[in-house]
């Protein structure tokens, strides 16, 4: 739970927290705020999905039924006293949000909205947005099921963009296992009990992540 006094005006505010679900679940987001002092005006809430008011949801949790892979993206929640003497919450980084993420299958195909970054990996060119795949779990690191002994991963979104972005993917155990650049399928060994991470980082030409922006990476054990 995090506390935090923004302007002197609102406090206790409880960011909602990222959420895995896979399609048809439902998924909710919660934000805990109260007015200060105690006895000021109201609050009201507005909840946003990647900077865009979502008509009728004006409640403290905003709840999604039959989720989508449409419902991918970082949802906000703008909290305003009721007298208008302050606002507080945007698409920025005072705002409580949090990212949804869509689990598609039998633990295959995770979507989920680009994270913004800078830097250069070892093909040429930097790369502008990256995401670490989660499971069902909630966590970046996959487990190897029972018998397989190899793993194919395939970027499933590069061609949605235009110009297509190219990808430069890594499988990482404790040190990275396997990269490529500009491939949309690679296989590779895999060794029970152990763990891997998938992150796909996006490249020139794509323009910076926003939003809205996601990548999907199709995971396969054989």
């Amino acid at each position: 739970m995090i506390f935090s006094r923004i302007e002197d005006q609102i406090a206790r505010i409880f960011e909602p927290g990222e959420k895995i679900v896979s399609p048809g679940q439902t998924a909710w987001f919660t934000v805990v705020a109260e007015p200060y002092p105690p006895d000021s005006s109201p609050l009201e809430f507005q909840w946003l999905k990647n900077g865009k008011a979502i008509p009728k949801a004006t409640a403290p949790t905003y709840i999604i039924q039959e989720v989508s892979l449409a419902d991918v993206g970082f949802y906000t929640c703008e909290i305003s006293r009721k007298d208008g003497t302050v606002k507080v919450g945007s698409v920025e980084l005072d705002a409580p949000g949090a990212r949804l993420f869509v689990l598609q299958g039998a633990n295959t195909i995770v979507s989920g909205p680009v994270q913004p970054g800078t830097g250069v990996k070892s093909c040429v060119g930097p790369y502008t947005g990256k995401i670490t795949f989660k499971n069902a779990s909630n966590s970046t690191w996959w487990s190897v099921p029972t018998g397989k002994t190899s793993c194919t991963i395939s970027d499933t979104t590069r061609n949605n963009y235009s110009p297509a972005y190219t990808p430069y993917v890594e499988a990482v155990e404790n040190i990275t296992l396997m990269n490529w650049c500009g491939q949309n399928t690679r296989t590779f060994p895999v060794v029970a009990g152990r763990k891997y991470q998938f992150t796909t980082y996006i490249k020139n030409p794509m323009p910076p992540p926003r939003g809205q922006d996601q990548l999907g990476l199709d995971i396969v054990w054989g």
